[in-house]
């Protein structure tokens, strides 16, 4: 195949944004944020059987454990390593995988973005094997579909997921220096849901205005090279 040398357009790695747009997306990722804990309930309250509840409680405990054991943040270079190790990279290798990969090819596989961010987004969550999250990173996963859809560039992309990894590290590093130990996760936190609905209605809002700027934005480029290779002549001729 001869996509190799074409690697970094195709996954979309371009500085085609300007500032708004930067602006834009940090907006919807804080607001993605305050949205987890509504959502994290929502969750919670699905019906299921007392025994898939008890073995799914003890994977979050189990999985709480291992972060707890993994991550010590009780000196300022205990912090910038998991900044690095659980921030950036995982938001550098899963974006390119899910939003540049997966998502880029099962839009042009289905003619449309609906179908390959919601697929995309499920499988982005179950790969996390957490119950209780699992509508939390389905949602953050069609945020982060959707923003890459629009604004046309994976280094947003990148750039939202370290903010969101990052935030959740930096409140418990301040919390541990100041002596806040054994507190609630954010997911455990009770916000009535009127209140997530008017941060989602916010939301939709700022989706609508970063659509707006991310459309006036790409106008201003032609399409970089044809892709006529036989890895995108493959996937046109099987969509």
């Amino acid at each position: 195949m001869k996509y190799s040398g074409h690697s970094f357009i195709f996954f979309s790695f371009n500085f085609h944004f300007n500032f708004k747009q930067f602006l834009l997306a940090i907006g919807i990722l804080i607001l993605a944020i305050l949205l987890i804990a509504p959502i994290a309930y929502i969750n919670k309250i699905l019906p299921i059987s007392k025994d898939w509840a008890v073995y799914f409680k003890a994977l979050e405990v189990k999985r709480a454990t291992q972060e707890a054991t993994l991550i010590q943040l009780d000196s300022f270079p205990k912090y910038i390593l998991p900044l690095f190790m659980i921030a950036f990279l995982p938001g550098f290798f899963e974006e390119t995988f899910f939003r540049g990969g997966l998502q880029n090819l099962l839009t042009r596989w289905f003619k449309g973005p609906w179908a390959a961010i919601i697929l995309t987004s499920i499988i982005f969550s179950l790969v996390h094997l957490s119950y209780y999250g699992f509508l939390v990173r389905l949602a953050l996963g069609m945020i982060l579909g959707f923003i890459f859809y629009y604004g046309k560039s994976l280094w947003l992309n990148v750039f939202c997921h370290f903010l969101f990894n990052g935030i959740q590290i930096t409140v418990l590093y301040v919390m541990t220096m100041n002596g806040v130990k054994n507190s609630a996760n954010i997911e455990d936190t009770y916000v009535p849901l009127w209140i997530g609905a008017m941060v989602l209605l916010l939301l939709l809002y700022l989706f609508k205005l970063y659509k707006r700027t991310s459309a006036i934005k790409q106008s201003q480029y032609i399409e970089e090279i044809t892709l006529e290779d036989e890895f995108h002549n493959w996937t046109a001729n099987n969509s």
